[in-house]
Parts: structure tokens; C-alpha cells; sequence
């Protein structure tokens, strides 16, 4: 894949919002531009590896950006750009091992947010996506053989892959004030590539 490629990835990924707000049913004329109906969420948090990739990479962080847009009646749609980024497990290879993995999700989602209680500040929400992760690896370790005369080889991997995925997860959004919002998400993420990449991630943002 092209680095145009992943940038138009990316850009659909933002402006997706923008596109469904600017054919959005219930949006007032003069409510102010399209850009202004869009909630952007700054993230962080941490990224769990699970399964066959829990055995390759430890525990992570993730950083990201989201946003969505009212559509219609409960339901909300967006996107987002987050980068994941996990070290090697040592007990892998030994200790003589060093890299990293890292993917980078464009993923456009759909979300559902459920009524809130009355009197409540918190907002519960599912949702879920489908888009493209660009998964990265770099890692390098020492093989000993154990055989005289025979020395220890440093093997050298260092190789890039972009595949479809799938996301889910729900989340809550606390509004503290009326200039201070933020959200909690648990979402977890499945990645069709050549070897499976499936990891959990629990991020925290800001809403603005």
C-alpha cells in the first residue's frame, strides 16, 4: 500500500462525520456549519494483545482521535485514527530480544446511544466498525545454538501489512460541566491478517 493510500484512509475516516452531517435529516439550516455538529474525542490508554499476538507482544498504550455526528433519533456516525504500539515479549525468544509492534487503525463505526436516565450526567453507548489497520513489526533477537564452534545468529524481522478488521465495544460519557466532557471506552478489535492481531484496548478522552 501506497502512502497516498493509508492519507485517504485517514481522511475518510474524519470526514465521514462531516459527510453524514451535511445530508443529516434532522440538522437546522442555521445551526452553523457542518464542521461545528462534530464531536472530536482526544484519547489515550492502554493496548492488551490477546490470543496468538499475546504470546509475541505485552501489554501497550494506544493515542488517538475521534469523531462523530448526529445522524438520526439515537444513532450517531464517525470514526477514528489510533495508534497501538507494544513491545516484544522477552519470554518469546529470551532475553537477547528487542522491537516492536504497532498497528494503526482508520476505521469508520457506527454508534448507538441509549437514552439517559433522567437527572443522570452519564450517557451510555455501544458501538462498532469496520475498516483498515496498517500492523507493523520490528524485532530482532539471538539464537544460541548451544554447539561448539557454532556462534549465536542475530535474526533481523522488520516487515509491514495493511488488512481489514472489525471493531466493538461500548463506552460512557460523563459530562462534568457544560465545558467538560469525557468518555471511557473498553472496545476490542480483530484484524484478518497473514497471523491473527487481536487486542483489547480501555481509553480515556476529552470531548470537544
Amino acid at each position: 500500500m501506497t502512502k497516498r493510500f493509508i492519507v485517504l484512509l485517514a481522511a475518510a475516516a474524519l470526514l465521514l462525520p462531516s459527510a453524514v452531517a451535511a445530508q443529516e435529516p434532522e440538522a437546522d439550516a442555521g445551526s452553523g456549519s457542518i464542521l461545528d455538529r462534530i464531536e472530536y474525542t482526544a484519547k489515550a490508554g492502554l493496548s492488551m494483545p490477546f490470543g496468538d499476538m499475546g504470546d509475541v507482544y505485552k501489554m501497550g498504550f494506544c493515542l488517538g482521535i475521534d469523531g462523530f455526528v448526529h445522524y438520526k433519533d439515537n444513532i450517531y456516525i464517525g470514526g477514528s485514527i489510533t495508534y497501538n504500539r507494544w513491545g516484544v515479549d522477552s519470554d518469546l525468544f529470551g532475553d537477547n530480544t528487542d522491537g516492536s509492534g504497532s498497528i494503526i487503525e482508520f476505521v469508520p463505526k457506527g454508534r448507538y446511544v441509549f437514552d439517559k436516565s433522567e437527572g443522570s450526567n452519564k450517557t451510555f453507548y455501544a458501538q462498532a466498525g469496520l475498516g483498515f489497520y496498517r500492523f507493523a513489526w520490528d524485532y530482532e533477537y539471538e539464537t544460541d545454538f548451544n554447539i561448539p564452534g557454532v556462534d549465536e545468529e542475530t535474526v533481523d524481522v522488520d516487515d509491514s501489512e495493511i488488512d481489514l478488521g472489525i471493531c466493538f465495544g461500548g463506552g460512557m460519557i460523563i459530562a462534568q460541566s457544560e465545558s467538560f466532557t469525557w468518555e471511557v471506552r473498553p472496545e476490542v478489535h480483530f484484524v484478518f491478517a497473514d497471523d491473527t492481531a487481536n487486542y483489547f484496548t480501555l481509553t480515556g478522552g476529552f470531548i470537544f
